[in-house]
């Protein structure tokens, strides 16, 4: 098997989220010819245009936030990594936000205005915020962060220097002597295509799809293509084990809940009725203490009393005791309703006064995983480990740690996509040769021929299963080595070879390999790390130490083994 088609370029960009299009917006303006590739289409991929949400926080510190500045950003990201943030570029993402806000607001994007007219934008707090700073930005029907995504594909659209090629699936990073120089990818008419170019910025999302989701959500096409891409090639990867878990509606759906509708202090509730919560507090804490904390960040957190939410609940789903969908149930019959006011002002002007009704007075909710702090590790530049390629978004690791600020992965992504952008275009116009020699595809072309014995999407539930049981919310020895036996025993044995194979059914065959080694990195991670830190709660091992792991565990692919160390981010 060989490429059927060659393109050359200057700067491939693989991804087509927010992330993406701001890295192809500064490529192209550094004079680099730019080309965009990713698996659907711009404004229906990735958790940019995720449709599930009324909107989105931004995180900035200008006039609109009172008593605020570039450096208290910067420390209230370090503060919520808990150590496992690089402060360099916690830096850069709290100073250079405010010319990426003021740069789409050129280009046309509209932030809330405040509905007194007392500043600019309406502004309030978001997660782990310790400052009003959280501008808000409308679903205007885009989905979570779309208009971003809508303005910046206006600016590509009159831009010369770039091309955007739908629906082609990468499938490896193509290296040489330890040089990025391109992808190879396979196209919706099964071409396969080999890009060459003088540098890669790899901005291809999360892996939502390790995770099962919730009835009645929309399912994200984020599979860990972009770690697996980037491990596979030899690029460093670090804080896997910090994912956010949110607790998502079930029944009825939409319902605003849950968030700041913790201050009501709704009774849990299993299949049977039974109010749960009480049994799993400890004895210094109060179902009202945890709630009020739940306000204040609405992903689960090991950093105080409200984990004691999340861990019961998952707690009773994985007894038997869950309900339809595999929920609990918030019990609202004892609240009233018509009298709610939220804790603190949120990142989005709801009209509280407006009563809210909830058949029977109950939601169904059960966890959902929603983003990956970690990542292929970034400098100042953006550059990864592995020269030639960049990375920014949520598969890039640095800016955030153990928890981040509300918002702060969509500024991540201006940030960063931009100074990856112009970073990528300076090397490809600098580098020397763009040469891919057959040697350097040989092991990319080989995975062509892998395929899946079995229904991937069958094998994609058991991996999904397995990870709402061992890897989401609480975590043990026990559970974490459970989930990567199944990884091995489905690598080792779901996968075979076939001999002159063509490309119809590769893409979700790949995807679920991908899956699988982004979930083995982050189960290894969580293995290691012996303590509790943010996002990540080890059951057995339930209190944070600092003195032993306050460090980030880094992997490396060496020689077809995995390497991993441990590394200060704050030092390095």
């Amino acid at each position: 098997m060989k490429p059927d088609r060659r393109i050359d370029t200057d700067v491939v960009v693989i991804g087509g989220g927010g992330a993406a299009l701001r890295a192809a917006v500064a490529a192209a303006a550094g004079g680099a010819r730019t080309a965009i590739v990713l698996k659907g289409r711009p404004g229906r991929s990735g958790a940019t245009v995720s449709p599930d949400s009324s909107g989105v926080a931004w995180q900035a510190s200008d006039e609109c936030s009172s008593d605020d500045s570039p450096e208290i950003h910067a420390r209230n990201i370090i503060d919520a990594g808990l150590g496992m943030a690089d402060p360099k570029l916690a830096r850069i993402l709290a100073e250079e936000v405010l010319d990426r806000m003021a740069e789409l607001e050129r280009w046309g994007m509209r932030f809330i205005p405040d509905p007194e007219g007392r500043k600019r934008h309406y502004t309030g707090y978001s997660c782990f915020g310790d400052r009003p700073r959280a501008h808000g930005i409308a679903n205007s029907g885009w989905g979570h962060a779309g208009d971003i995504v809508k303005t910046l594909v206006g600016v590509l659209r009159r831009m010369d220097n770039v091309e955007i090629h739908s629906d082609v699936f990468v499938t490896d990073l193509v290296t040489v002597d330890g040089e990025c120089r391109g992808a190879l990818a396979v196209a919706a008419s099964s071409e396969v295509l080999l890009y060459r170019a003088g540098a890669v910025v790899l901005v291809a999302g999360g892996a939502r799809q390790i995770f099962p989701l919730p009835a009645g959500r929309t399912p994200i096409d984020t599979t860990g293509d972009g770690y697996a891409m980037a491990f596979r090639a030899g690029a460093e990867l670090a804080n896997m084990e910090f994912t956010q878990y949110m607790l998502a509606p079930v029944k009825p759906f939409p319902v605003r809940c849950p968030g700041s509708f913790w201050k009501l202090f709704p009774k849990l509730r299993n299949r049977l009725g039974e109010e749960f919560l009480s049994a799993y507090l400890p004895p210094d804490a109060s179902p009202e203490e945890a709630m009020h904390e739940r306000t204040l960040h609405y992903p689960f957190s090991s950093r105080d009393s409200s984990k004691w939410i999340d861990i019961a609940i998952a707690a009773e789903i994985r007894a038997g005791r869950g309900a339809e969908g595999g929920a609990v149930y918030l019990d609202f019959s004892e609240a009233d309703l018509k009298r709610f006011t939220p804790s603190r002002p949120q990142h989005l002007p709801e009209d509280y006064s407006q009563p809210i009704v909830l058949p029977d007075g109950w939601a169904g909710i059960r966890p959902e995983a929603h983003a990956i702090n970690g990542g292929v590790l970034i400098d100042e530049r953006a550059s990864s480990s592995l020269s030639g390629l960049f990375a920014a978004g949520e598969v890039a690791a640095g800016p955030h740690g153990a928890d981040r600020l509300g918002g702060g992965m969509v500024t991540n992504c201006q940030v960063f996509g931009a100074r990856a952008g112009r970073f990528a275009a300076a090397y490809a116009l600098g580098s020397g040769s763009r040469e891919a020699p057959p040697a350097s595809l040989e092991a990319p072309l080989a995975r062509l021929r892998r395929r899946a014995r079995t229904d991937p999407e069958a094998l994609f539930r058991r991996l999904q299963s397995a990870a709402a049981e061992h890897l989401m919310v609480a975590r043990t020895e026990a559970g974490l080595r459970s989930f990567t036996g199944l990884i091995e025993e489905i690598l080792a044995e779901a996968f075979q070879e076939s001999r002159g194979a063509g490309t119809a059914g590769l893409r979700r065959s790949m995807e679920l390999e991908n899956s699988l080694l982004t979930a083995r990195l982050m189960a290894r991670a969580a293995l290691l790390r012996q303590e509790s830190r943010g996002s990540h709660f080890r059951d057995d091992y339930r209190e944070r130490d600092d003195e032993r792991w306050r460090v980030s565990i880094v992997f490396r692919r060496r020689d077809g083994i995995t390497a991993e160390e441990l590394r200060t981010l704050e030092k390095r």
